[in-house]
């Protein structure tokens, strides 16, 4: 199967682990090959919907390399500034991590933070290898759009006995379904991430005001001491959490766009008379039908 591999199991198109711990048991089935003719028409059938899709794909790496950045991971993530790194999930963890050694506290609030770091560098590296729409010079549209969509629901291109098509997978264990599984889990991790950091703000609000303390972390205000207020273990732990809340409702779009709009792929209604191959080209499966998906969090 031609999918990236990431934390516990086998993504079709974007891929996380690490906190959000997926268990998958894929469906018994059979694969089969849409022509390359169906498959084409498919494309231009629900064009509108994949350059929606590739729009939207063009926001989220725009949202995590810019506007809220994972600022580690391979270089391309790097801030390329000093306000952006400051802004980074890294570059607030790390306050964390330097103030934690005084504060013994801090451990809990830091190792979720670090693991977090780690799943973003994975969703940064998987969205920043989909296709976008805008691509490099040397491909068409035509040619950008056929990819994304190969992306979301190919399994590989099929090509024997003079036949060429595109392998589409079984019901549970389809690229797409595999996808918005994998979405669902993504922002329910976040949305986990999000009210954990808003319950340490309120409890740092309570435990953490000693002007002591708030000293570890006077210099690493992002505003460059523009507030008149100090910086506070509050104002940097709710920081985090309005990290997180930049990407949910980005990937929540992503998720609506490939689960509402866009279109089912081609059945037999599709296939013309002299379609070549649309039956069972192998057999897949596990002895546990079914698809479990159980989604845990490390305390």
């Amino acid at each position: 199967m031609n999918v990236p591999m990431f934390g516990s199991a086998a993504l079709p198109s974007i891929g996380w682990g690490g906190i959000a711990v997926l268990t998958c048991f894929i469906a018994q089935g059979r694969s089969y090959i849409l022509s390359t003719s169906t498959w084409n028409r498919y494309i231009q059938t629900e064009w509108a919907n994949l350059e929606s899709i590739a729009k939207q794909i063009d926001v989220l790496k725009y949202t995590i390399n810019r506007d809220c950045p994972v600022g580690g991971g391979a270089p391309a993530f790097l801030p390329v500034s000093e306000s952006l790194h400051q802004r980074s999930l890294l570059a607030l963890i790390d306050v964390l991590g330097e103030a934690r050694l005084a504060f013994q506290m801090l451990d809990e609030m830091h190792l979720v933070g670090a693991n977090s770091v780690l799943v973003a560098i994975r969703i940064s590296n998987n969205i920043n290898d989909m296709p976008g729409w805008e691509h490099a010079d040397s491909l068409t549209d035509q040619e950008n759009i056929d990819n994304l969509a190969r992306r979301i629901d190919s399994d590989g291109d099929f090509n024997a006995g003079g036949v060429e098509g595109v392998i589409i997978q079984p019901d549970l264990q389809q690229s797409r379904v595999v996808l918005k599984t994998r979405l669902r889990s993504l922002i329910k991790f976040l949305e986990f991430s999000r009210m954990q950091f808003r319950k340490f703000a309120s409890k740092a609000s309570i435990e953490m005001a000693n002007p002591t303390l708030i000293d570890l972390i006077r210099d690493h205000d992002p505003n460059h001491g523009e507030e008149e207020a100090p910086f506070t273990f509050v104002d940097l732990l709710g920081n985090i959490a309005k990290w997180y809340e930049c990407w949910i409702p980005e990937f929540q779009d992503f998720l609506y766009l490939v689960e509402h709009q866009l279109g089912p792929l081609p059945g037999p209604d599709w296939w013309d008379e002299e379609e070549p191959v649309t039956g069972l080209i192998e057999e897949t499966g596990d002895p546990t039908p079914g698809l479990a998906m159980e989604l845990e969090y490390w305390n």
